[in-house]
């Protein structure tokens, strides 16, 4: 049986390669499990995609170093539907003051990355253990769960993603020329 889920990306410009990972991430799920993403609209149209999010099972709220509009009318709506929300946070970008208040005073639970590998781990593991605890909300079929479940085994008994570690002249280190 074939399953069609919605995830609405809300995300600035500047998160164009984690936008990409995370649709990646998604089209090497479960092959019976289409997905349907939709993205923040660009700068010039500030007016959010209403059909698309109300469409949506799943909200992923990509932060960089701030919120750009229609961000913040995006998350509400997915708070107003009961959407649910994977929020998660680039600990490696200087937040802006109001990203530093809606990740620490916020209501919402923010997961913090510091590398590509760490964003794809933390976001298929939260994604794939909604899909089970949301169940049988998301009208998976039972072959669909166990091939999840077998999934999220995996990652869980993986290696935990490190983050990358600085490389080169990475802490103020000076590099002269060679003569």
């Amino acid at each position: 049986m074939s399953s069609e889920l919605g995830l609405y990306l809300c995300a600035a410009r500047e998160m164009d390669s984690a936008c990409e990972l995370i649709s990646r991430i998604l089209a090497q799920q479960v092959r019976s499990l289409r997905w349907r993403i939709k993205r923040t609209p660009h700068a010039g149209d500030l007016t959010p995609d209403a059909e698309a999010l109300a469409s949506s099972q799943f909200l992923v709220l990509l932060l960089g170093s701030d919120l750009v509009a229609p961000m913040g009318v995006e998350y509400q709506q997915a708070l107003r539907q009961g959407t649910f929300v994977i929020a998660l946070h680039d600990a490696t970008r200087i937040p802006s003051p109001s990203a530093d208040y809606i990740t620490h005073l916020g209501r919402q639970r923010w997961l913090e990355y510091k590398s590509a590998a760490h964003l794809a781990l933390l976001f298929e593991r939260n994604l794939l253990r909604q899909l089970i605890d949301g169940t049988p909300g998301y009208g998976l079929d039972l072959e669909q769960i166990e091939a999840i479940s077998a999934r999220l085994s995996e990652l869980e008994a993986g290696p935990e993603a490190a983050p990358e570690q600085p490389r080169g002249a990475g802490e103020g280190g000076v590099i002269l020329p060679g003569y």
